[in-house]
């Protein structure tokens, strides 16, 4: 190593552990204002920085830093930590069973800690958010990390990127999740406003969105406009948005490169074995693969982060990827076929958990036209879709949101038990 290597090294190693004892010390001081931060700097979950053998992101050092001011509180007997450890027994259970699942394959993945790691942040939402006030500032901390991330994206515009289309810190895939997410916030926020001008965030957002030519991003904004905005964004201005989206579709449209890149998405492409393949033929042959390793191992599957050199066992799929083999792109589908019915079970039992207060959350919204309640809740929708077509598990964005709405559900439950309408055990944890 030379004296130039030796320093740099030095440095990053002086400057992360600056920032890792500044995050230890507000996550002990001021925890929920450091659960915003980490909220809006999750797309830096893609930034690596090589440590040893291990690679970590700044999304990294909040996440680790949040978790021991988290510890800390627990050991002080705060019962708060203890009902959101509780109310996440069940995703405890999955990572059990993925480590019961190395020991009965012999096989083993040091990524483990990813998903356990990105579990985190849904931990801290229920924990730390306590109030209608804390949900709303959570909420644009998530719509931040999306502004950030499409920030990014248009910064380096013209930089490398997939075949013409958007990306940000995360790619295109990823971009659209999070910008996506950005976008349904911003308009559940103004879905009452009379200031038609106030609208121009989530339609440049939803502009942002589109732009990277994801189809999950596509999916998801209907999912959330359906699921969500449409119940409480006022009539006007469904008129406004209506008419800059068709305007923005115009605009779009009148581009012949917009037109062609459109076209030529999802056009089969030669791969490795010199036959032609779109998306939909490689999630044709995934399926294929998901469905023998199921029947293989129903119970355990195939082993935690062991479908990709799975599938690859495939003759077509060997031949397409040169022996690397594919994703599952889809994350539901990855837990059953990589952890069995011993992960997916306890994976779905978590999300059960919200429909004990998806009753008052819809009555807020539609009843009320709470935009509190819906800008927590609008995420939920975009990545509950997104989950459905590519690989989620690990990423700190999917389970934030997550946990938003699970928090939502917490202060929900609690505001309709202070004026006596359920009973103290209706839910899984008070608020």
């Amino acid at each position: 190593m030379t004296p130039d290597h030796a320093f740099i090294v030095a440095s990053e190693a002086m400057l992360g552990l600056a920032a890792a004892t500044a995050a230890v010390w507000m996550s002990v001081v001021r925890p929920r204002l450091l659960l915003y931060v980490t909220l809006a700097l999750a797309p830096t979950q893609f930034l690596f920085v090589p440590i040893a053998s291990f690679f970590l992101s700044p999304a990294d050092g909040l996440v680790i830093g949040s978790l021991a001011g988290m510890f800390w509180r627990l050991a002080r007997g705060k019962r708060s930590g203890w009902e959101a450890l509780w109310q996440h027994r069940w995703l405890a259970m999955m990572i059990f069973a993925y480590i019961i699942g190395f020991v009965v394959l012999g096989v083993f993945s040091r990524t483990i800690v990813r998903p356990a790691l990105a579990i985190i942040p849904s931990i801290l939402t229920c924990e730390l958010l306590r109030s209608r006030t804390h949900l709303a500032r959570a909420a644009m901390a998530v719509a931040a990390a999306g502004i950030i991330d499409a920030a990014f994206g248009l910064l380096t515009l013209g930089h490398g990127g997939l075949s013409g289309r958007f990306g940000g810190l995360g790619g295109p895939n990823f971009s659209a999740i999070a910008i996506t997410s950005a976008a349904v916030i911003t308009c559940a926020t103004v879905a009452r406003t009379t200031q038609p001008a106030r609208l121009a965030v989530p339609g440049t957002l939803t502009g942002l969105s589109l732009a990277t030519l994801s189809q999950t991003g596509v999916a998801s904004l209907l999912g959330a406009w359906f699921a969500v905005l449409h119940w409480v964004v006022s009539r006007e201005n469904k008129r406004w948005l209506l008419i800059g989206a068709a305007a923005l579709a115009a605009l779009a449209l009148s581009q012949s490169a917009i037109r062609d890149r459109l076209v030529e998405r999802n056009q089969r492409g030669v791969q490795n074995d010199g036959m032609s393949r779109n998306s939909a033929d490689v999630r044709l042959l995934v399926l294929r693969m998901i469905g023998r390793g199921v029947s293989e191992s129903p119970l355990f599957g195939v082993g935690y982060a062991q479908f990709q050199p799975f599938s690859s066992n495939d003759p077509e799929i060997y031949a397409s990827t040169g022996g690397t083999g594919y994703g599952t792109h889809n994350t539901y589908l990855e837990v059953l076929v990589e952890g069995g019915l011993f992960a997916l079970v306890p994976f779905l039992l978590h999300f059960a958990q919200y429909g004990r207060g998806l009753r008052f959350a819809w009555h807020a919204m539609v009843k009320q036209h709470d935009v509190v309640v819906a800008a927590a809740f609008a995420a939920l929708p975009v990545v509950a879709i997104s989950a459905a077509l590519t690989n989620v598990l690990l990423f700190y964005s999917f389970w934030a949101i997550c946990g938003l709405a699970l928090a939502c559900v917490n202060v929900l439950v609690a505001e309709n038990r202070r004026e006596g309408v359920v009973p103290l055990r209706a839910v899984g944890a008070t608020a």
